[in-house]
């Protein structure tokens, strides 16, 4: 067996250039780096690399920084010069400049583990996954046939209930 964690950030990489965030560990590790209460409503959008430096490397740049609600603004404002700390502090270098802040929601799915999290999906009924089972009798892959039955399955159970 291997670990799948190199695997998926070498997969994640080039997506995550794209937005800037060479290093996919800034999105993993947000809640670390400055801490539950600023990581459940602030996520980083994207680090513009700095201009570069005559000697051939490349001065600090800027991270965008999204927060999700107006009124947090002006604080996040005012702790910039922490969070930038603690942001080169991961990296180890001051990769970090100054940030510009974006007013824009912040989507937390399953990150919140003291709130009201929505309740536990129902099990498809015996009778509901026979159904599937026949409707993809047919399919002669055993995988795709394995998928569509979980899937045809979580469909009846939320429907379930309607």
């Amino acid at each position: 067996m291997r670990h799948i964690a190199p695997a998926a950030a070498a997969a994640a990489r080039p997506a995550l250039r794209k937005r800037g965030l060479a290093v996919a560990g800034v999105i993993a590790d947000w809640r670390k780096i400055v801490g539950p209460f600023l990581a459940e409503s602030t996520a980083p959008e994207k680090l513009v690399a700095g201009r570069s430096l005559p000697e051939g490397g490349r001065d600090a740049g800027v991270l965008h920084l999204r927060v999700g609600s107006p009124a947090l603004a002006p604080e996040i404002a005012h702790l910039a010069p922490q969070i930038i700390e603690k942001v080169n502090g991961y990296f180890g270098y001051r990769a970090v400049a100054r940030l510009h802040i974006l007013h824009a929601p912040v989507a937390r799915p399953g990150n919140r583990p003291d709130s009201g999290a929505a309740p536990a999906p129902r099990d498809a009924a015996p009778e509901e996954k026979e159904a599937v089972r026949r409707q993809t009798a047919g399919v002669e892959d055993d995988g795709v046939r394995g998928a569509l039955q979980r899937l045809g399955e979580a469909v009846a159970a939320r429907q379930g209930g309607r």
